[in-house]
């Protein structure tokens, strides 16, 4: 079958307007418009006619315009028109342009394989990841239960009584006792430090509320020379008096119907020091030094008397004692039945300024004192020999007035 092109009428060439527009025409046949091919050879066949004077015209007019269009159009054709002929020839452009841009794809799902690795890969660090935060929970708990077993059991032990032992740095056991109507809890401090504090039962003979604080067990308490760790109890000012007024009810003489509940607040102190020995200057007489460094609270610790006499003293800055024994029978010896009433404190107390009288019941702030308090009992002539067995104590610990001014 022979081509569209053949059946013209023209003669292909190359160097004549003739051959440019065969070519043309070639080009739109082979690129699948055949009917335009037709059109386009008939339409300069007719320009290209040169035997009718409007041919010529249309030749002149129209050449100057569709010459270059059909020129670039050839140029893109291969230049010899037989070889664009052949029906084997033709289809390769097409097909060779498609296969790549399907080539292009090819290479795009190259990496559409290496992503499924990828997930592949992805999900195993997630079982790594998890087992990872366990241990770490695992470890933490370590550490913080190290402290825990090595300060526990080195300082307190319960027993199955309730109470607890503490065990000094020498290794030295003391026993916190029991206190009718008052339960021991081992609690820590804002500091982390741990401590075991008294709180009310529900029937208590002090009239606290259950839950209430009813003092605590201060370890940092030595006595003597050379010193030895004893530890003491802070006890509540309702606590302490009933337990006073049920000892000296039991002492069946009057003259030693008396006991030293010690007047200085010691909770938050580190250490303190209980010394049994004289005085000095005109206080050569039997005393309790209570020795410490800082501050603390002092408070009234006589059960029957509310009115105080605070007044200087070259000594120690400070004494208080009742403002009863300045007057007679009372000042020169002690008054019998009254051996409780003769307790005197001295001090560096803070809060005064002048000699005065005070209203202060037991167990009541009375004043700040620096690093010691002296406590005796005796008249001007008559003084009694304090002795760690006078001084108020509950199961061999010496017990020192929580100040009820201070709150629990």
């Amino acid at each position: 079958m022979s081509s569209p092109i053949e059946g013209s009428g023209f003669q292909p060439t190359t160097t004549t307007p003739q051959g440019v527009i065969e070519r043309f025409a070639g080009a739109l046949y082979h690129r699948g418009h055949p009917d335009a091919a037709i059109r386009t050879l008939k339409f300069f066949d007719g320009l290209c006619s040169l035997g009718s004077g409007n041919n010529l015209k249309r030749a002149v007019r129209f050449g100057p315009i569709l010459l270059p269009t059909a020129i670039l159009a050839a140029s893109c054709v291969a230049k010899p028109p037989a070889e664009v002929r052949p029906a084997t020839l033709t289809p390769t452009p097409p097909f060779t342009l498609t296969p790549t841009p399907t080539e292009t794809p090819t290479a795009t799902p190259s990496p559409t394989p290496e992503p499924s690795p990828t997930p592949t890969t992805t999900p195993e660090p997630p079982p790594t990841s998890t087992p990872s935060p366990t241990p770490e929970p695992t470890s933490t708990p370590t550490p913080t239960e190290a402290p825990t077993e090595t300060t526990v059991p080195s300082q307190y032990e319960k027993l199955t009584t309730g109470e607890y032992i503490y065990t000094t740095e020498a290794g030295e056991k003391i026993t916190i006792g029991k206190i009718a109507g008052l339960k021991q809890d081992l609690l820590a401090s804002s500091t982390g430090d741990l401590k075991v504090v008294y709180r009310a039962e529900k029937n208590n003979p002090y009239g606290l509320s259950e839950g209430d604080y009813g003092g605590e067990f201060c370890p940092g308490v030595f006595t003597g020379r050379p010193e030895k760790q004893t530890g003491g109890l802070v006890l509540n000012s309702k606590v302490s008096l009933k337990i006073l007024k049920d000892q000296l009810a039991k002492i069946p003489n009057q003259r030693d119907r008396w006991l030293i509940p010690l007047p200085v607040d010691i909770r938050g102190l580190q250490k303190v020091v209980l010394l049994y020995e004289s005085g000095y200057g005109d206080y050569q007489v039997p005393v309790i030094k209570i020795l410490f460094s800082g501050e603390a609270l002092v408070s009234n610790v006589m059960p029957n008397v509310t009115t105080l006499r605070v007044a200087r003293n070259i000594y120690y800055g400070w004494v208080f004692f009742g403002n009863f024994r300045r007057v007679e029978p009372y000042t020169d010896k002690v008054y019998p039945g009254r051996e409780m009433d003769y307790v005197t404190v001295a001090g560096q107390m803070t809060d005064f300024s002048s000699n005065s009288t005070i209203e202060v019941s037991f167990g009541e702030k009375v004043s700040f004192v620096k690093s010691f308090a002296i406590v005796s009992v005796g008249a001007v002539n008559e003084h009694f020999t304090s002795t760690p067995d006078k001084t108020l104590s509950v199961g061999g610990l010496p017990v020192f007035v929580a100040t009820d001014w201070v709150l629990k």
